[in-house]
């Protein structure tokens, strides 16, 4: 009978069922964070599960313990992504009428993009990740749904008609997706110019949701 292969000293102990689940393992963590930075310096063409490893600190076989692939790697740090973004989104859009909610939320779709850019270019590439995996469409719709919610409260507040709530949501999402965008890898902010990224983030979202309002589509 042959002898079990040496133990890698970059894995974790093995666990008892009665432990943490993979999802907390400390490894696993490890693994996405260094993906992340790898992505941000690399690019996603420079993704690996050997270049995860070497940002890692871990030998090449450890990232296979939690993600068999570089495409499951990818599917999770999507999903954490959307994630991220919803808690953002809920956390700002709970005060005021649906008005100012849209503004707030707008502004924290932003503001975590801007602060999250790696992850934020990992979001809409259906080239790299199926929309349809479970985990993705799990934690995008949950995103889209706090949008959602809070164009729902324009028309609870009588300032949107029903009927234009979808082309609204499509509207504002286009809106702060393409601000997010220019300001992570287009020309904002303009150098030597008086615009400012503070004050595009704090700006066109409300200026967008004062312009649906103002709008008038309160009738069918």
């Amino acid at each position: 009978m042959s002898a079990a292969p040496p133990h890698d000293p970059t894995l974790p102990a093995e666990r008892s069922d009665g432990d943490a689940s993979a999802a907390a393992d400390p490894l696993r963590r490890r693994v996405l964070d260094a993906s992340l930075v790898v992505v941000e310096r690399d690019g996603v063409a420079g993704l690996s599960i050997r270049a995860v490893a070497r940002a890692a600190g871990v030998s090449h076989q450890a990232p296979y313990k939690h993600f068999e692939n570089r495409e499951e790697i990818l599917a999770t740090l999507v999903a954490e992504g959307f994630d991220g973004l919803a808690d953002a989104l809920e956390g700002a859009a709970t005060a005021g009428d649906g008005v100012a909610r849209l503004g707030a939320a707008g502004r924290a779709y932003v503001q975590w993009a801007v602060a999250h850019p790696g992850s934020y270019r990992l979001l809409f590439r259906p080239d790299l990740v199926s929309a349809t995996h479970p985990e993705v469409q799990r934690a995008g719709g949950r995103a889209l749904d706090v949008l959602r919610t809070v164009v729902a409260a324009m028309v609870d507040d009588g300032v949107l008609y029903g009927d234009y709530a979808e082309p609204v949501l499509v509207l504002a999402w286009s809106t702060v997706h393409g601000l997010a965008s220019l300001l992570i890898d287009g020309p904002l902010p303009l150098r030597g110019g008086a615009l400012d990224a503070d004050a595009l983030i704090a700006d066109v979202p409300a200026r967008l949701a004062a312009g649906i309002a103002a709008r008038g589509w309160t009738t069918g």
